[in-house]
């Protein structure tokens, strides 16, 4: 089973070249990495072009906000799941995809945890899903293995700014009744000072 992980980028050269490390180091043999860059200046480009043996697409091009920037990552994408990495965030450890791809039974979602950076905490552990829960937070957008054949369907909506991730998980776990599956498994180390809050020209118009 291949995972399609996705990261997108721009201007936070640091955090990509951390995100790059932990998807690099991966023990699992079938992932295919892909970076969408917004047309960074800074020394991203420099970063990928040095890890450019181990990452199987990329391209540094100015795009229309953050969500069109990942439906690009999904259009490269080929494997069975997509991971969207967002520069800043990282792997939890190596063995990360590796340990998510033994839970795998073909469900729509795959959802792992996040430890928040800046607090150390961990997110909560869903154990159902209701228009309640996704009212009062969302599931963990970078522990979450999205299985491509949702994307066949549905992308996300390039007219919002930052919650298009929201809605897509609304309009297919609750109204769609998409099949979902909690592991137990820290996925990703995420940086709540990241892309939508930095990077503005990533989520703006």
């Amino acid at each position: 089973m291949k995972f399609s992980v996705i990261t997108i980028n721009y201007n936070n050269s640091n955090g990509l070249l951390r995100t790059i490390q932990s998807v690099v180091e991966q023990s699992y043999p079938d992932v295919e990495y892909i970076i969408i860059d917004g047309g960074s200046n800074d020394d991203s480009i420099q970063y990928i072009k040095q890890f450019s043996s181990k990452i199987d697409y990329w391209v540094s091009e100015p795009d229309r906000g953050i969500y069109h920037a990942m439906n690009k990552g999904i259009a490269a994408s080929s494997g069975e799941y997509c991971l969207f990495l967002n520069s800043g965030d990282i792997l939890n450890n190596k063995h990360v995809l590796f340990n998510v791809a033994k839970e795998c039974s073909g469900e729509d979602f795959i959802i792992g945890r996040v430890r928040y950076i800046n607090t150390g905490q961990l997110s909560e552990y869903p154990l159902n899903f209701t228009m309640k829960l996704f009212f009062e937070k969302s599931i963990p957008h970078p522990a979450t293995f999205i299985k491509r054949t949702i994307f066949e369907e549905l992308l996300y909506d390039e007219s919002l700014k930052i919650v298009s991730d929201w809605k897509l998980f609304i309009e297919t776990i609750i109204m769609r009744n998409a099949s979902c599956k909690n592991v137990n498994e820290v996925v990703a180390d995420f940086d709540s000072t990241g892309i939508s809050s930095i990077n503005k020209s990533l989520v703006e118009d």
